[in-house]
């Protein structure tokens, strides 16, 4: 139960504010402002392999060095609804999120420890000099985020698309009783709620994404 998500916020609190959710945020901004990299853990409803969101490409520097992330999403905040938390922080700071899977698997828990682990070792915070890599590296693939799916009433999505899942162009991605909405070009999937069926008008429905080369 919240009144304010913490990854849809506002880009402006009014000071008399008293919900929970803006007095916590404003509590972090002043702690963001004394760090030099933020990482904000999540998990993920559907199954999925260990993920990196971040703001800008200079902090893909951290992700490469992390053999257990596969997938690294840039630009996510600058196309949905509201601005994750890490938003509040300064600029020079980096920011990272790491999807690191479904949150009722137990393997889930190793593997964000793994993470930050490698993470933290890759900024001097941990010495693993002469170590061998805790697993193999990875090929790693970056997309980028173009756009969100937000449906109008009466619309619903034709199915559950899983993650990154390949959309083909001019598939139907959502119909209501006489009309049909079609990918517009050839995309992957990602955050497509379990209740698919379920979502609010004017809510996002989920992300489209493109693979890129860095």
């Amino acid at each position: 139960f919240y009144d304010i998500n913490l990854n849809r916020i506002p880009k402006k609190f009014s000071r008399k504010d008293t919900q929970y959710e803006v007095i916590r945020a404003k509590e972090l901004q002043k702690i963001y402002r004394l760090c030099d990299l933020i990482i904000d853990i999540h998990s993920t409803s559907q199954k999925s392999d260990p993920m990196a969101l971040v703001f800008t490409q200079k902090d893909l520097v951290f992700i490469k060095k992390s053999p257990s992330i596969e997938n690294i999403i840039i630009g996510l905040d600058r196309i949905q609804k509201g601005r994750p938390i890490m938003a509040l922080a300064p600029s020079k700071t980096s920011k990272i999120a790491i999807e690191c899977g479904p949150h009722t698997v137990r393997s889930t828990h190793t593997k964000t420890l793994l993470i930050v682990t490698e993470i933290m070792s890759s900024v001097g915070m941990l010495n693993t000099q002469n170590k061998k890599p805790l697993v193999q590296k990875t090929q790693q693939s970056v997309f980028k985020a173009v756009k969100s799916v937000i449906l109008k009433p009466s619309f619903q999505l034709v199915r559950k698309f899983e993650t990154f899942e390949k959309i083909k162009k001019g598939e139907i991605i959502a119909s209501s009783k006489d009309k049909n909405i079609y990918s517009l070009g050839e995309y992957y999937s990602i955050f497509c709620p379990k209740e698919y069926k379920n979502i609010p008008p004017g809510e996002e429905a989920f992300f489209l994404l493109k693979k890129i080369s860095i």
